[in-house]
């Protein structure tokens, strides 16, 4: 009896052709992006995210990447505060590759949401330094077993925080020196998963962490 191989052949096909996806790959943000959002209180929800590559699968390397990539995330935050809102508030183009509106892209009022974040953004803006000591981490990722081996960390100020640092604003007068020194925090309750680790190699483990995002 003689018995066919293109089975085996097709499945052997099927197997090299096959795309397996990492964690991190269907991560809702990308590198730089700027993420507003309008509540319907008529607060924001502001989120920024970073990206950091991993060298190697190494928990040393893993916990550096992670630092790193929380610190660009903040940095982002405070650079788009300080230095680009001006410029942002007076620009009339509501398209631009690193800022996402949560909004609906069907609807013919749309242009009128993303005006009405923009005032909401710009006005957030007169209390910038008080609002960036309300940063802190609410999302990430990371990714060591697939290539590209990579880190995600969303940061983020929640409409609770806005309403702090708007009263904080109005009670000191040292803006300008708090504001070069954002302090970003994890949510209460929200471990800190990164491993401490150290040695030759001493591997990790993906993990993608959005449950801050839900209660942002």
């Amino acid at each position: 009896m003689k018995y066919s191989n293109i089975p085996i052949i097709l499945s052997f096909i099927f197997i090299a052709n096959t795309v397996y996806a990492g964690p991190c790959d269907d991560y809702p943000y990308f590198h730089q992006q700027k993420y507003f959002e309008l509540l319907p209180d008529g607060k924001m929800k502001i989120l920024v995210t970073a990206r950091e590559d991993i060298a190697v699968n190494d928990a040393g390397i893993v916990t550096v990447a992670m630092e790193t990539a929380g610190e660009l995330a903040r940095a982002e935050m405070s650079r788009f505060m300080l230095e680009e809102t001006g410029r942002y508030c007076e620009s009339t183009d509501t398209t631009t590759q690193t800022i996402t509106y949560a909004v609906d892209e069907n609807s013919p009022n749309k242009n009128t949401q993303i005006e009405r974040i923009k005032e909401r953004v710009c006005s957030l803006a007169n209390a910038t330094s008080a609002l960036l000591t309300g940063v802190y981490e609410v999302a990430r990722c990371v990714q060591v077993n697939e290539e590209p081996r990579v880190v995600y960390i969303t940061v983020g100020v929640s409409p609770d925080s806005q309403d702090a640092a708007a009263r904080l604003s109005e009670q000191t007068n040292d803006s300008l020196n708090r504001s070069t020194r954002p302090q970003g925090t994890l949510r209460p309750g929200q471990e800190d998963q990164g491993s401490s680790g150290g040695g030759s190699l001493n591997r990790d483990y993906d993990r993608k962490d959005t449950e801050g995002l839900k209660k942002f």
